[in-house]
């Protein structure tokens, strides 16, 4: 075969006969690409067009088609339509569901996701520090903008994730929930819980546990949830994030796409479908893509992808208790060589993974994993469930709500969007402050 395919796809075809696969045309030539496709018998799974941008996307193919298809004029490339997950934890752990008289069925964890999520087992809850969302707002001074009249409420923020809980006492009623439509899950709502966390981080209003652990969102950023990850695991392929992405923005006219999601980087930015259209869309539309780094830190060069998109915000996470990054937070460089992350947001966990209280943040979640009247934890809970997790998924949707209030500031002074360029350029430091973008 000739150069088309990319590397994994050619190293996953020593071993899968009928990968999925998403087919590139060349720029602008998507028409004739598609006539050439169907010509051979090609059924879409997908069928993306973003700007010069087409892809299309297929379950399984066989290698004697993916060949025929290299030679088409018209295809640019042929990438492996490889899996993707969120980035981000439940703090509590099957043998402590076990040992609390809990079902390990009626539990949702990080841990089934994989080694790679920041998730530690506790025990005791006394071995743990809970801070509540509305404490990771005054951290970052989102409140002081909010008081000042920059909540964001003019700028759409859409979260691609595992759904969005609108039942909360939190959850605002104007939010959007949408869903891509070939996924085989509920077609709204959230089983996971991760998603919720992350749409509550952007915008849910006040809420608490029983103990009294407070929840807020960053603040009143119009919602829309895209969901994209198949529940409760929080996988998909990369075909199904990039009909996210272009739902969010096509459809929704969301302003700042919140991508709380990655997987390893395989190949360079310049390859990979994600930041190709990340980068179109942030230099030619006015998008800003938030995206989490990852959690395989803390050596260097782990920044997951698309967080390897030089024009995407990447945000890693640091620990409020230790003011500094979270030992879980993806380092650069990329496999570019670009300097990431962009700014660490608070993500939870500690500097040294040995520390024994580690730091988990409290949000509002779906019915699964919440915390009980002693902020103890939990299996199934119906309406207000809360969740306290670690990742740089969390660190993510804060940067994301930020931005709205400085959006609604920008076109407050100048009636202009804020672009990602000029987002970079208020950063004055390594940690996320939202005064910053107010002065």
């Amino acid at each position: 075969m000739n150069g088309k395919l990319t590397a994994p796809l050619a190293s996953i075809l020593n071993t899968v006969a009928s990968p999925p696969v998403i087919i590139e045309s060349v720029p602008s030539r998507g028409l004739l690409m598609r006539k050439g496709v169907m010509a051979l018998g090609v059924k879409p799974y997908y069928d993306i067009t973003i700007g010069p941008y087409t892809f299309i996307t297929v379950n399984e193919l066989s290698s004697t088609i993916i060949q025929k298809l290299s030679l088409l004029p018209d295809v640019e490339m042929i990438h492996y339509d490889g899996d993707i997950r969120f980035f981000g934890g439940f703090g509590f752990g099957i043998i402590d569901a076990i040992r609390s008289g809990i079902r390990p069925r009626d539990l949702i964890l990080g841990e089934t996701v994989g080694p790679r999520d920041a998730v530690t087992t506790r025990n005791n809850v006394q071995d743990t520090i809970l801070i509540g969302t509305e404490q990771v707002r005054q951290e970052v001074k989102a409140d002081r903008v909010y008081d000042m009249g920059y909540t964001g409420s003019n700028t759409k923020v859409a979260v691609i994730d595992t759904g969005m809980y609108q039942f909360h006492t939190g959850a605002k009623a104007n939010a959007v929930s949408d869903t891509v439509s070939t996924l085989n899950v509920m077609k709204r709502g959230d089983t996971s819980g991760h998603g919720t966390w992350s749409c509550a981080a952007v915008g849910y209003g006040p809420a608490s546990t029983r103990t009294g652990i407070k929840t807020r969102g960053i603040g009143d950023a119009q919602l829309i949830s895209i969901k994209a990850l198949r529940t409760p695991l929080g996988v998909a392929r990369d075909s199904d994030i990039l009909k996210a992405m272009d739902m969010a923005m096509n459809k929704h006219g969301a302003k700042i796409i919140s991508m709380s999601l990655g997987a390893n980087a395989t190949v360079t930015s310049s390859i990979d479908p994600k930041c190709k259209i990340i980068s179109y869309a942030t230099q030619n539309m006015g998008k800003i893509f938030v995206v989490a780094a990852g959690n395989s830190g803390p050596l260097p060069g782990t920044i997951d992808s698309p967080g390897i998109c030089p024009d995407a915000v990447t945000v890693g996470a640091y620990s409020i208790t230790d003011k500094d990054a979270s030992w879980f937070s993806s380092r650069g460089p990329t496999i570019d060589g670009f300097n990431k992350p962009d700014i660490l947001a608070p993500g939870g966990g500690r500097v040294l993974k040995e520390t024994r209280q580690n730091e988990l943040l409290v949000g509002p979640t779906a019915y699964l994993s919440s915390l009980d009247k002693t902020d103890k934890f939990i299996g199934l809970r119906p309406r207000n469930s809360f969740a306290a997790l670690q990742g740089t998924s969390q660190a993510t949707p804060i940067v994301a709500g930020i931005i709205a209030q400085w959006n609604d500031y920008s076109l407050a002074k100048s009636g202009r969007e804020i672009t990602a360029k000029v987002v970079k350029s208020l950063f004055k430091g390594n940690k996320i402050d939202a005064t910053w973008g107010v002065n």
